[in-house]
């Protein structure tokens, strides 16, 4: 019987907001709608109006947008009131009529009962999504999905030890060509999408901005803000107004108030390329980034040359990642003294020898043992180096001397400088048609016209001088790339070099091409000077000698006969062996011999032996660091065996076929169309009736795209289809979050019980909530329980599974579900209780099992740590200490507050 005052909600336009009732006569009824501001006027007999009734413990949202908790419900002349609980702690009463108009039913309790009933596959889409998400959460590879990478070991097993770490502090420090962008990408990406990160600060030098911008929206479909000069000039703060930030340090120390606002801004992660950099930076810019990187909670610091600059130098970056533990220089070099010592002491543990270290070794298992010490001593968890004698896959290097009969004039011989780099001191423009190397250049350049040659020299106008006699007097395609261009005409010149018909033959670099630009589809490298620095050597090498290089890379250095030029070719040639291979230690035997070398190259070194010496010495120092210090970093840096089973479960991700059922099964769902190209490439097409939150994806008219890995390392123009893509995420987060298939009705014939039994079929999941960045769904993912419960209160849900009920139901048209939902409401309102009861019993076992999993993962590094500030005596550790005790605290306590809700109803009723 309806009253005046009573709430109802339209079944066949619940657009319309909520009802209330303002007139009845004998067999009409009057319903006004606040929210459109319209009345409408329905035949008592007949209408598809549901009332709203809420019960203890819902949230009801008043017309002036207060929120209560519903603690007593009671009824005057038929009209309910609602006694709530204030955020004071009072209790008030309201009338059903102060009910807010603008209603949006979440619950699938309350949808049910008001008849807003989907569809039995919406119901069923519901339910796989929750599903796949529970599967999702408890991957152990959960945030490397996504990347359009190559699952190379060192990159994913590096990512998966930094990226699950709650707010990581380390160097990446992988030799030239390892891909350390990749890294940092892969590790952003997972801090992301597991939400141990929120906002991320990418800094890096200017040349580099596009590329990294580039990078992370191609290989990781993540959208960062571009914070260059122009959006620099402006009056407010640009770094509060995004939340994933690239920008360069150079650009921020030009103004006083764009420092201050990037430091004030709280950080979750910064990431630092090429950080070697920093020891050039003026005192102010020094201040800044120290600053920074305090106030951060992660860093990551990008560097292929770690002690380009000397091992105080060095240390200082580990200073930036842990003060405490790096906060003396002397106490450093102790540590990195005592490698081999420890690399000794682990080989004995493994071979069951025992250890005889000064030191204590804690653990009761081989592999706890060796943990202990890799932890412990040296740059432990801090430091990951990637060597190229470790990673499979990369090229071979040929060398190609090409020496030179005629010297260049006007050399001073007391000048190391001139001799080396003549062209650099030339006054007329005309240098460079008699300039020898110049001369084979072009010569070399006309007899290679089918081949890409990258030409590197050290200094701008050298460059700019070779390229345009290149371009405009030898006629040769050619492009140069310097640090006078603007990021926009580098791309260009980039791009050009890289087109394969009809662009440049030759790219010709100043210095700044040796760092960040990647050109591995160039086999030629000409060295048209050599730097006095081997890591910056190394570097001009590695942007041809790299991962996804193909050929032999062939190394070409011209050089003057019987002048400084050819010794310094000797040093590295045959003292150094640096051109057809790498050596870690070069830059520590160029400080060693720095003034040897120069004496050397001028002919003021009067020994004949100074290169075989120098020869004796890089044996020495590759075989002392392979047995010590190198060996350690590299045990430390990858675990091959944990990287092959981390590969193992990505790639069985990418072969399973649930993505493809899934996406099939929420497009129909959400009215999006597909088109397949083949099995592994398929477009999809928006149209009129597409879900809104789906929208945006669609730009362009369609989107392609491939399930293939390989596929998509080739087609960058096509996206890479994970269950990380933003667009599978998308469909994910609708069915958890919004009401789609939250609330059905169908029919099920059963001839052994009586017509109109009735049975509740719910999905209730478990959810911890809160404390982001802790990860919690690691022990205890979202967890879908589904129940059956008949009007006796027994769960049938194991003896009628999905796969054997699914398939048996029928659907009931809306009108008519309406009407059985108005004629079952008090049964229904009984199945609904016991179903929240055995739901609450049953999710409780799951959250004890997660509470049980993060104390003994807590209390694990609650033990690591105890170990290590005892053996350190560092008050660092003793903080570190009490934050994980705290974590600990928290993290227990948030899962013993988990909660469990009803995700999804289905009310079904038997006939014969």
């Amino acid at each position: 019987m309806y009253t005046v005052g009573q709430r109802y909600l339209s079944q066949l336009d619940p657009q319309l907001g909520l009802g209330i009732v303002v007139e009845t006569q004998a067999r009409r009824v009057t319903v006004a709608f606040p929210a459109v501001d319209e009345e409408r006027t329905y035949a008592t007999a007949n209408a598809p109006l549901s009332r709203l009734l809420f019960r203890i413990g819902d949230k009801v949202r008043l017309a002036d947008n207060q929120v209560y908790a519903v603690i007593k419900v009671t009824e005057t002349a038929g009209v309910a009131v609602y006694t709530v609980s204030t955020t004071e702690g009072h209790e008030i009463e309201v009338s059903e009529v102060a009910l807010a108009a603008e209603l949006e039913l979440n619950q699938p309790q309350q949808r049910l009962l008001t008849g807003q009933i989907d569809s039995a596959t919406l119901f069923e889409t519901r339910y796989k999504a929750v599903q796949h998400l529970h599967q999702l959460d408890q991957t152990e590879v959960r945030g490397l999905l996504a990347p359009r990478t190559l699952l190379l070991p060192h990159q994913v097993y590096l990512a998966q030890q930094v990226g699950t770490r709650h707010a990581p502090r380390v160097m990446l420090a992988d030799e030239v060509g390892l891909g350390k962008t990749i890294e940092a990408g892969m590790i952003i990406h997972q801090q992301l999408h597991t939400h141990r990160a929120k906002r991320v600060l990418v800094l890096t030098p200017e040349p580099l901005m596009a590329q990294w911008l580039v990078e992370l929206r191609r290989k990781f479909n993540l959208r960062f803000d571009l914070l260059n000069q122009e959006r620099m000039d402006t009056d407010d703060n640009p770094f509060e107004e995004a939340q994933w930030v690239i920008s360069c340090l150079d650009l921020v120390a030009k103004q006083e108030r764009l420092s201050e606002q990037m430091v004030s801004e709280v950080w979750d992660l910064v990431v630092i390329d090429e950080a070697h950099q920093l020891e050039h930076a003026d005192p102010v810019l020094k201040q800044c980034v120290n600053l920074l990187c305090a106030r951060a909670r992660g860093l990551l610091l990008l560097t292929a040359t770690p002690e380009q600059l000397g091992q105080e130098a060095h240390f200082e970056r580990l200073h930036l990642l842990d003060p405490q533990r790096f906060a003396s220089f002397s106490d450093y070099q102790t540590s990195e003294a005592q490698y081999q010592r420890i690399d000794q002491a682990i080989q004995s543990i493994e071979a069951g020898t025992g250890a005889d270290l000064p030191f204590p070794v804690h653990g009761s298992s081989t592999d706890a043992q060796v943990r202990y010490l890799l932890d412990f001593y040296g740059t432990g968890r801090c430091l990951y180096r990637n060597t190229r004698a470790s990673v499979a896959g990369l090229p071979a290097r040929a060398l190609h001397p090409h020496p030179l009969e005629s010297a260049p004039n006007g050399t001073a011989a007391d000048d190391l400088m001139q001799q080396l780099y003549p062209e650099r001191y030339e006054t007329d423009d005309n240098w460079v048609q008699a300039h020898p190397k110049v001369t084979w250049l072009v010569q070399f350049l006309k007899a290679n016209k089918a081949e890409k040659v990258l030409v590197i020299c050290g200094n701008a106008s050298v460059a700019t001088a070779l390229e345009d006699y290149l371009h405009m007097r030898a006629g040769i395609r050619s492009a140069a790339f310097y640090e006078g261009l603007s990021l926009v005409e580098r791309d260009r010149a980039a791009a050009y070099f890289q087109e394969s018909e009809h662009g440049a033959q030759v790219l010709v670099c100043s210095e700044i091409g040796s760092e960040g630009r990647n050109f591995q589809f160039s086999q030629h490298l000409v060295l048209f000077d050599l730097p006095l620095s081997p890591d910056l050597l190394e570097q001009r090498i590695g942007r041809l000698d790299r991962i996804g290089q193909k050929q032999t890379i062939h190394i070409h250095v011209p050089f003057v006969l019987k002048s400084a030029q050819e010794r310094l070719f000797k040093w590295y040639a045959q003292g150094l062996e640096v051109f057809t291979e790498h050596c870690a230690g070069a830059q520590r035997l160029y400080d060693q011999y720095a003034e040897e070398l120069r004496d050397y190259c001028l002919e003021q070194n009067n020994s004949t032996d100074f290169i075989e010496r120098v020869a004796a010495a890089t044996s020495q120092l590759k075989a002392s660091l392979d047995a010590g210090r190198n060996r350690l970093l590299e045990r430390h840096s990858l675990d091959s065996t944990k990287a092959t089973q981390y590969i193992e479960q990505i790639k069985a991700w990418d072969d399973s076929t649930t993505l493809r059922e899934w996406l099939e099964l929420a497009s129909n769902a959400l009215d999006l169309d597909i088109d397949p190209l083949d099995r592994d490439t398929w477009i999809f097409k928006a149209n009129e009736h597409t879900h809104e939150a789906l929208i945006p994806f669609f730009q362009d008219d369609a989107i392609t795209g491939t399930f293939s890995r390989e596929i998509a390392a080739s087609r960058e123009d096509w996206e890479f289809l994970t269950w990380e893509h933003p667009l599978v995420t998308e469909t994910l987060e609708l069915f958890e979050t919004d009401t789609l298939g939250s609330g059905a009705l169908s029919r099920l014939r059963l001839p052994n019980l009586p017509e109109g039994t009735l049975l509740l079929e719910a999905v209730a999941v478990v959810r911890v909530l809160g404390q982001s960045r802790m990860d919690l769904k690691r022990f205890l993912p979202r967890t879908p329980i589904r129940l059956l419960i008949d009007a006796q209160g027994r769960n049938l849900a194991d003896a009628l599974p999905p796969e054997k009920l699914h398939p048996r139901l029928e659907n009931l048209p809306a009108k008519a579900a309406g009407n059985a939902i108005k004629q079952l409401r008090e049964p229904l309102l009984e199945l609904i209780s016991k179903t929240e009861q055995h739901a609450q019993t049953l999710a409780q076992t799951f959250i004890n099992k997660a509470q049980e999993a993060f104390t003994d993962h807590i209390d694990a590094e609650i033990e690591r740590t105890t170990l290590l500030s005892l053996a350190q005596a560092d008050e660092h550790r003793n903080n570190e200490l009490a934050t994980l005790k705290q974590e600990r605290d928290t993290g227990y306590a948030a899962l013993a507050q988990s909660q469990v809700s009803i995700h999804a109803l289905r009310l079904i009723a038997t006939h014969h």
